[in-house]
């Protein structure tokens, strides 16, 4: 099953679902436990969650429980860890080739420990822009990489020949009044014709993610 696929899937279980992240593989190979270290913290922890719920749901969770023991006394898995996803009309069981944090929770399907796992297997695209420069960003493997930057450039020499005539201009720009005002409202526009550029470059390139790493000059800011 594709990991999208899975992702969503789990997503939309049938509440109440038992999820289950356990390591199966962490034990010293040298040491043979009466209790496997797996099935001793699912004994612990679910005992804990069964204390904080409301008497009412007992009976269903008890069986969410035993069902999720008797699969784990009966395997002796072959992988680092799993993930089990237990409810009246569910069952899944997802082999983790990695090891991760152990987790129990109740309820709705607890995804959240699927994500990085998720995000892993995509390749984005992050902007980041400011008055400055805006940076392009790869972000794969949980790692951000600057692919370049390009920083705006504002050309003011074409106001200050306009206000060339005018008495005190420069002094005039300092302070608060009607030319302070132009000034910012034309430096803003400035700000909006640079930003709508890089917006149509960015969607040049979502069109094509390779170019992305060609596209922009090495690290200029």
């Amino acid at each position: 099953m594709a990991i999208e696929t899975m992702f969503h899937a789990c997503g939309k279980l049938s509440p109440p679902v038992l999820s289950v992240y356990v390591n199966t593989s962490d034990q010293d190979a040298t040491r043979h436990p009466r209790v496997r270290p797996e099935l001793a913290w699912f004994r612990e922890m679910a005992a804990a969650v069964r204390r904080d719920l409301p008497h009412r749901n007992h009976r269903l969770f008890d069986r969410q429980v035993q069902r999720v023991r008797r699969f784990l006394e009966q395997r002796r898995a072959a992988e680092r860890a799993m993930v089990i996803f237990s409810g009246v009309k569910c069952w899944k069981v997802i082999p983790m080739r990695a090891s991760l944090q152990n987790d129990l929770h109740w309820g709705e399907p607890n995804i959240g420990p699927l994500l990085p796992i998720f995000y892993s297997h995509h390749r984005y695209g992050v902007v980041v822009m400011d008055h400055m420069a805006v940076r392009y960003f790869a972000y794969t493997g949980g790692d951000m990489i600057l692919l370049g930057s390009k920083e705006f450039e504002i050309d003011v020499s074409q106001w200050k020949r306009k206000d060339e005539g005018r008495v005190g201009a420069e002094r005039t720009l300092q302070s608060r009044g009607p030319l302070r005002d132009l000034y910012e409202r034309w430096i803003e526009a400035q700000y909006k014709r640079l930003c709508h550029q890089s917006a149509e470059e960015i969607e040049a390139l979502a069109r094509n993610t390779d170019s992305m790493v060609c596209s922009w000059p090495a690290r200029t800011a």
